[in-house]
């Protein structure tokens, strides 16, 4: 049975880094970054884990006003798990702690129709972007 958790924002730095190389986001080779890699959970407004005992097996952050704007990270998934819902109630979860706030999320031409299957539409905003020091 999968556990849900929304009070845990300092997840493990070594099943967080599973989760994000398993899908393909992370080379394995962060180096330095590696030791920061759950900073950026721990700094969100919101973090929702899934887990399957003790394994983490998915997450998702949300950095938010809690009022006008929210938008959402990092929704990421053991493949294994894929298809089993998991991913949407992490988002229902999501849009139940601010249920009024307008939501977003930046994803790819591939990945939006997941988005839009649980209520998103795509927008033609300009995305703009400074790319962070550990881009390449």
């Amino acid at each position: 049975m999968i556990a849900y958790n929304d009070t845990k924002k300092d997840l493990p730095i070594d099943q967080l880094h599973k989760l994000f190389t398993s899908v393909g986001w992370s080379d394995g080779e962060e180096g330095d970054l590696l030791q920061y890699f759950n900073i950026p959970f721990i700094n969100s407004t919101l973090v929702i884990s899934a887990w399957d005992g003790e394994q983490l097996i998915g997450a998702v952050r949300v950095l938010s006003d809690k009022i006008i704007r929210s938008i959402i990270y990092d929704l990421v998934i053991l493949p294994e798990y894929h298809g089993q819902g998991i991913g949407q109630e992490l988002v229902r979860q999501c849009i139940a702690h601010f249920p009024n706030s307008e939501w977003l999320v930046q994803t790819t031409k591939e990945i939006y129709p997941y988005y839009e299957k649980i209520g998103f539409t795509v927008k033609n905003d300009v995305f703009l972007t400074i790319p962070s020091q550990w881009k390449e």
